[in-house]
């Protein structure tokens, strides 16, 4: 699966996608100004129809989309009819759509009464369901083999359940919906093994939104991600893959990114700082030098990180608040808006911290209780278990992300330093 030229005419080549989530709101939209507020609100329509506009110029043979279509169940008029509509596109022009439904967009919900064009295949939450693709005069060229997400409660993994590939049977293709092995935030429903047994080309998954390809070959087993980054966890680029197979069955893999606004997260080490003015200056020549080498918008978090010579003075958080105002109100120059989210202090002070532990007084104390905190299992879940509690509340739910082990790691080594910074001073 290389990106080298094809030797022969590809006998069969399809665009896979996923976790379209048409009409998905983008949080904290009103902190931007108008005219990135209303692309993030188109963002997911604009990349969805990047998609279409690529089956169509590739002229695939039909689009794979490996659920999550929608946002949630609620009916919403605008991402029923943008889908539709989009869909339409392929059908005439002959491009065939075949589709598994996920945990956003279950078949049991409204998705299933939602007409679609003639040359569009959905596959039952039933069982596994096989459609025979054809070339034009008639000979099978691909199997597609696809079960829609189960959400009953009696739900079962549905990859036990697909058939085993037939030695009769061309390219064949598994369609599904679900979490392969250990992704952070989501339980596992099968595993790879599950997935060789079947014997299949291609497994084109959905449910996991970074683009990833867990396995490369025999079968290559590949998440598109989803096609829009929507906030701050999902950085990156975003997109889909265009599948090509030629006629000795090698198979090319080809990212494509289809994201109209980009998150990235920048980290700008602030060792040789020695003023506000200085780093203002630093994080806007970071800024242009980042915007160089993109093509479409960007909402970036700075992470200042390194060993400050000022950590005292970028501690306030309200402080880097108004130096987001100062680059978002005065924009740097660029063909492609660079909107700053956010600024965070990851550095640390200047401070000799092994010397600092070996005092006999309450900043000692402290040295070492974190080292106890960071060392200890026990103590850690003991944080969990605190944390738990509080995001109970759905307000702090909206304001931050859960922190996993290694953010609670850092967010402790964060805490010792101000602590330090204010009880130490400068060098010790």
């Amino acid at each position: 699966m290389s990106n080298e030229k094809l030797k022969d005419k590809p006998i069969l080549k399809f665009v896979h996608t996923a976790d379209l989530h048409l009409g998905s709101p983008f949080q904290s939209m009103n902190q931007y100004d108008s005219k990135t507020a209303s692309k993030l609100s188109a963002a997911t329509y604009d990349a969805f129809n990047k998609i279409i506009d690529l089956c169509i110029d590739e002229q695939v043979d039909f689009l794979l989309i490996s659920g999550d279509i929608y946002d949630g169940k609620d009916k919403n008029i605008k991402a029923q009819l943008a889908f539709r509509n989009g869909l339409n596109r392929l059908d005439q022009h002959g491009i065939k759509s075949f589709i598994v439904y996920g945990n956003h967009d279950p078949l049991s919900s409204w998705s299933k009464k939602l007409k679609l064009p003639e040359e569009t295949i959905r596959f039952s939450n039933d069982k596994p369901e096989i459609y025979v693709y054809k070339s034009k005069d008639g000979n099978p060229i691909a199997y597609i083999v696809g079960a829609s997400f189960d959400n009953t409660k009696d739900a079962k993994n549905a990859v036990e359940m697909f058939p085993e590939k037939d030695k009769e049977w061309p390219f064949t293709i598994g369609l599904v919906h679900c979490s392969i092995g250990f992704h952070e935030g989501h339980d596992p429903y099968a595993s790879i093994d599950d997935l060789k047994r079947c014997g299949y080309n291609y497994w084109a998954l959905g449910h996991i939104h970074k683009p990833e390809i867990l396995h490369e070959c025999e079968p290559a087993i590949t998440y598109s991600g989803n096609p829009q980054g929507r906030d701050m966890g999902e950085t990156g680029p975003r997109g889909c893959y265009l599948i090509t197979v030629d006629q000795a069955g090698q198979m090319w893999e080809n990212f494509f990114e289809t994201s109209i606004i980009r998150w990235e997260t920048i980290q700008i080490p602030i060792n040789d700082i020695y003023s506000i003015e200085d780093l203002l200056e630093k994080i806007r020549e970071s800024l242009i030098d980042y915007s160089h080498i993109q093509n479409r918008d960007i909402i970036c978090r700075i992470e200042l990180t390194g060993y400050s010579q000022i950590y005292p003075e970028i501690c306030n958080e309200l402080d880097l608040t108004e130096y987001v105002k100062i680059f978002n109100e005065n924009p740097i120059e660029s063909n492609f808006n660079v909107i700053v989210d956010k600024i965070i202090n990851h550095s640390f002070p200047i401070i000799d911290r092994n010397h600092v532990k070996e005092r006999k007084d309450i900043v000692g104390d402290m040295c070492k209780i974190v080292d106890n905190l960071k060392g200890s299992d026990t103590n850690q879940k003991s944080i969990h278990n605190n944390l738990d509690e509080l995001f109970k509340n759905s307000k702090y739910r909206l304001e931050i992300n859960y922190p996993n082990d290694e953010e609670l790691i850092d967010i402790i080594d964060q805490a010792e330093a101000i602590l330090l910074s204010k009880m130490v001073g400068g060098a010790e």
